[in-house]
């Protein structure tokens, strides 16, 4: 299978649902056949969490999402949007994956790679 074509990110993460944009039905599928429980009804993927802290289910599908060339969006409106949260876990030694920020601003879309310190 190939990667599809066209932007696919994560929007927002809630208390159980990392949400993403763009992924069509093509898209869809590539997260599926890449291991993760795609929900259309849900608008992105589910995860479980018995507490803030329990990152057990919600790291392996950030990691995945990361892999399978997802980008997680920048948003100075959020308190923590996808890119902060991603910045985060690798600060932490928690996320040894690179993964692709991007932002919108006066010149456009932006894509941008964070490698791991």
């Amino acid at each position: 299978m190939v990667k599809p074509k066209g932007l696919c990110y994560v929007t927002y993460v809630d208390s159980d649902v990392i949400h993403l944009m763009g992924a069509d039905r093509r898209w869809r599928a590539w997260l599926r056949a890449g291991g993760l429980p795609v929900s259309w009804w849900r608008d992105g993927v589910p995860f479980e969490q018995s507490s803030s802290e329990d990152l057990s289910d919600f790291l392996p599908k950030m990691i995945t999402l990361a892999r399978l060339g997802v980008c997680f969006s920048e948003d100075y409106k959020q308190q923590m949007a996808p890119a902060d949260i991603m910045r985060d876990l690798q600060a932490r030694g928690l996320l040894r994956e690179p993964f692709v920020a991007i932002g919108w601003g006066d010149n456009g879309r932006q894509q941008i790679q964070h490698d791991p310190p």
